[in-house]
């Protein structure tokens, strides 16, 4: 395994060995001596190793496994990073799987990008995902943009819904968060609001994914999952609400991330993650102004989420 192939697919995973088996069957590519595979299995007890041994013999993909014993998503996919080695990184969910031709539509266009004078303005790109019945997760990105910035692109023109991050690692890497002990949840976005505090990327409105939403995810019990790790909970909002009238304008956005700041503040009795960033004066009137409704989600968590 050479340390500068095109891309590493970083996969994070727990006790989703049938799952996994789906999302390794779909990265077929003609370029396979370009990939590299990271899996980080997060303590699974399942046939999870058996899976990827399977694959492995009859794949010419490097596929790189480590087991850990369970702390989190937040830490398996920090360590599976930390092990890239490609030119360009992409995250995806066990529970996911690439579309026929996605990765290969990801490669060309790394080739394309890397071929081309703007590679060190742009980190990377951001492209489509949908769901298993192939529609499209969320809005399309705005016509004729075809460079933009991730963090204004969800704020100020408002597009939304899960979408497929292709990045380069050392930029990546530059970014990374530290996991907390005993939290298992940092929102993975953080290391593509802090990317896009000082890069664009390419848009490209092709779908290479698609996401599958399990009862038992973390999508389904986001707030409870956000309670269970409230420094990281508070990391991330705090953070997103620093970079208001700097990356991006949305008074909208910044008001839900003043609002969940104060909200896992209450949590964690501390003010740390408020008075960590110097925030202006517009930051701190809509700090203020979002307290009550703060107090009546931090209420919430605490009636309907279970310790």
């Amino acid at each position: 395994m050479e340390e500068n192939n095109l891309l590493s697919i970083c996969i994070p995973t727990y006790n989703r060995d049938k799952d996994l088996a789906r999302l390794l069957k779909s990265i077929n590519s003609k370029f396979e001596s370009d990939i590299e595979i990271i899996i980080v299995d997060d303590g699974s007890t399942d046939n999870t190793r058996a899976c990827i041994e399977e694959f492995s013999s009859k794949s010419d993909i490097f596929i790189k496994y480590t087991y850990q014993e369970n702390m989190g998503r937040s830490h398996a996919l920090h360590k599976a990073i930390l092990l890239a080695k490609s030119e360009y990184t992409v995250i995806i969910d066990s529970d996911d799987i690439f579309t026929k031709g996605g990765v290969d539509i990801i490669l060309k266009n790394i080739l394309y990008l890397m071929s081309n004078e703007r590679k060190k303005d742009i980190a990377g790109f951001i492209f489509l995902c949908s769901d298993f019945d192939g529609v499209v997760i969320g809005s399309r990105f705005p016509k004729g943009v075809l460079i933009g910035n991730m963090l204004k692109l969800i704020s100020d023109y408002r597009v939304f819904g899960d979408k497929k991050e292709v990045i380069r690692t050392q930029v990546i890497k530059n970014v990374l968060y530290t996991p907390y002990e005993n939290e298992k949840r940092m929102a993975t976005s953080i290391i593509w609001n802090r990317v896009s505090s000082n890069f664009n990327v390419n848009i490209v409105n092709e779908v290479v994914s698609m996401k599958l939403y399990h009862r038992d995810g973390m999508s389904g019990n986001i707030d409870c999952i956000r309670l269970k790790s409230p420094k990281s909970s508070a990391e991330y909002y705090g953070e997103l609400l620093s970079y208001h009238n700097k990356v991006y304008y949305s008074y909208r956005y910044a008001f839900r991330a003043a609002t969940n700041l104060i909200r896992y503040s209450i949590h964690l009795k501390s003010l740390f993650f408020i008075t960590k960033h110097d925030l202006d004066y517009k930051r701190k009137v809509l700090l203020f102004i979002s307290i009550p409704l703060s107090a009546l989600l931090a209420i919430k968590d605490s009636i309907f989420c279970k310790p």
